[in-house]
C-alpha cells in the first residue's frame, strides 16, 4: 500500500474518530442537562414542601386560612395579615425563580404553564394570600422579565373583570 492511499485510510478513520467524539460530547451534554433538570425539579419540590410546612406550623396562617374558609376574613388579625404577607413575598421569589428556570430551559413548557396559572390565580385573589397587594407595594424589587410578565396578568385580570361587569 503506498503512503497516498495510507494517508486517505488514516484520514477516514480520524473522520469516524472525530465523529464518535462529538456523538459522545452530545450524549454527554443531553445527560448533564438531564441531570441539571433533574436538580431542579427537586430543588422547586423541596421549597413548596418547606413552604407547605412552614406555613401549616404557623398558627396565624392556619387561623386566617380556617378565617378565610369561613367567609371570616374582615376578621383577620394584624399578626394573621403578616404571616399571609409573608407567605405571598415567598410565593412570589418561588414563581421569579420558576420565570428565571423556565427562561433558560429548565422546566418544560407543561411546568411553567402550571405555574403560570397558579400565580394568575393567586394574582387574581382566589386566595386570601395577598400575592398582587404584595407585589404593587414595590414591583420594583422583581426582575424586570418577571415585573412585566405580572404586570400584564394583572392587566388581564382586570380586563376580566371589567368584561363582566
Amino acid at each position: 500500500m503506498d503512503s497516498a492511499k495510507l494517508n486517505d485510510w488514516l484520514q477516514v478513520i480520524g473522520i469516524f474518530a472525530l465523529v464518535a467524539s462529538l456523538i459522545f460530547v452530545g450524549l454527554q451534554m443531553q445527560q448533564s442537562q438531564e441531570i441539571a433538570r433533574s436538580q431542579i425539579q427537586q430543588a422547586r419540590t423541596d421549597a413548596t414542601v418547606e413552604t407547605v410546612v412552614s406555613t401549616a406550623e404557623n398558627a396565624f396562617f392556619v387561623s386566617a386560612q380556617a378565617k378565610f374558609r369561613a367567609g371570616q376574613a374582615e376578621s383577620f388579625t394584624p399578626e394573621e395579615h403578616e404571616a399571609l404577607s409573608q407567605l405571598a413575598l415567598a410565593l412570589l421569589y418561588q414563581m421569579e425563580n420558576a420565570r428565571y428556570q423556565y427562561d433558560r430551559g429548565f422546566l418544560t413548557e407543561d411546568q411553567w404553564q402550571r405555574t403560570l396559572r397558579t400565580l394568575k390565580g393567586m394574582l387574581a385573589g382566589n386566595t386570601p394570600i395577598p400575592v398582587r397587594a404584595r407585589f404593587e407595594a414595590s414591583p420594583q424589587t422583581w426582575t424586570a422579565d418577571f415585573q412585566t410578565l405580572v404586570e400584564e396578568l394583572i392587566l388581564e385580570i382586570d380586563a376580566g373583570s371589567q368584561e363582566r361587569l
